[in-house]
């Protein structure tokens, strides 16, 4: 029964990252524009809409693997987000992960571990 905790933990990050893409890939984009215009033009995306779907589907499956998983096992798994963002951001804006960013990385990785398996 645990296996739909981790499960929907996963999907919860994934609609994270992809909301987190989205809205930098956007702010970007309207970065030139300016005061109403930008905001306007905001409210019109569609990949901002899908970016807010995301953001207000993601606690949903937080609820769902409450549902199975302890609360501190459940509330340690969503550092993931922690590993998962950075590397998005690396893979679609190019942006760095230096030697201390990857390490912090790791030892998140190592306390999600460490914590959250018996």
């Amino acid at each position: 029964m645990e296996v739909y905790g981790y499960i929907s933990i996963l999907i919860m990050s994934a609609l994270v990252t992809i909301a987190q893409v989205l809205l930098k890939r956007n702010a970007l984009r309207f970065n030139e524009l300016s005061g109403l215009m930008q905001f306007g033009a905001m409210l019109k995306n569609v990949q901002i809409w899908i970016a807010f779907l995301c953001t207000g589907l993601a606690p949903l499956f937080y609820i769902a693997a409450l549902w199975v998983l302890p609360l501190n096992k459940a509330f340690m798994l969503t550092s993931i987000n922690l590993l998962i963002v950075p590397i998005a951001g690396k893979f679609y804006f190019n942006e760095k992960l230096g030697a201390k960013r990857l390490i912090g990385i790791g030892l998140i990785l190592s306390g999600i571990l460490i914590s959250s398996f018996k």
